[in-house]
Parts: structure tokens; C-alpha cells; sequence
């Protein structure tokens, strides 16, 4: 990191953290950043998010389960079992499960709601601290890569 400004680095770092395929990778190609560079910056980034989002939408998601159960006292009550939608998503979660949702999110979708999507379905922490810091690394190589060598 020779001649990298502090403001280039914090900005593909938090990009990185929130969008690597569109914000993270794009933006450290841009400022002129090396393999390397790019691939310490925007994977350090992609984990960093990943570990805070996860305890962030944990937290989250208990204290709106905790604020629904004390306002609908038996919102699980009549709560019907087999419709189109749960089909849907037994299905989405029998071929993809979390390694497919941990692949797609840092480069389609974005990863505080790959993160969401895997605590409301699978809700293994660490698994998916694990999963998505691997794809978070894995793309980050393929898009700089890819990226640059379509660079005018």
C-alpha cells in the first residue's frame, strides 16, 4: 500500500463491507489498487461486515421476535403450516442451503441480507461467518481479476 490515500482504503473497505461485486472491488479497481492490495482491503472489509452484521441482525431479529410475542401473545396460535410460500422456501433451503445462499450474496445480492437470509433460515452463526468470508475472499479474487482484465 504505497501510495494509497487513507480515505481510498476506508471507502473500498466499508463498500466492501456492504456491496463487494457492485460497490467493493469495482471502486478499489478504480483507485488503482493492486492484487493485492484489493484482495486485503476488500476481503477485510467483506468479513468485517459479515461478523458485524451477523450479531447486529441477530440482535435485531430476537428483540422484534421478543416486541412481537409480548404485543400478539399467541401470534403462533393459528398459524397455518404447509402454504405455497413455506413449499418455496423448503425447497430453497433443500437444494441451495447455506453454502448457496453464502456463494450468491457478495456478488447478487448484498451481505447484510445474505447474512439476514441465512439467520431467518438456517441460523448457524458461525457457519455462516465461515461460509460467507470464504466467498467473500473467493470473489473478491474472480472479480478483481475479471475486472481488470476488461479494463480499458
Amino acid at each position: 500500500m504505497i501510495n494509497l490515500e487513507w480515505g481510498e482504503i476506508v471507502t473500498v473497505f466499508f463498500a466492501s463491507a456492504v456491496k463487494l461485486g457492485i460497490a467493493g472491488v469495482p471502486s478499489a479497481i478504480l483507485f488503482g489498487f493492486n492484487f493485492l492490495e484489493a484482495f486485503i482491503v476488500c476481503s477485510a472489509g467483506g468479513i468485517f461486515g459479515t461478523i458485524v452484521y451477523t450479531y447486529l441482525i441477530d440482535i435485531i431479529m430476537k428483540g422484534v421476535s421478543f416486541l412481537m410475542d409480548k404485543i400478539r401473545t399467541n401470534r403462533n396460535a393459528n398459524k397455518k403450516r404447509f402454504t405455497k410460500s413455506n413449499r418455496f422456501i423448503i425447497k430453497g433451503e433443500m437444494e441451495f442451503g447455506i453454502i448457496g445462499v453464502c456463494a450468491i450474496s457478495p456478488l447478487f445480492l448484498s451481505i447484510p441480507l445474505g447474512v439476514f437470509l441465512c439467520l431467518k433460515f438456517f441460523g448457524h452463526k458461525k457457519l455462516i461467518m465461515m461460509w460467507m468470508s470464504v466467498f467473500v475472499m473467493f470473489w473478491t479474487i474472480l472479480l478483481y481479476f475479471a475486472l481488470d482484465y476488461f479494463r480499458f
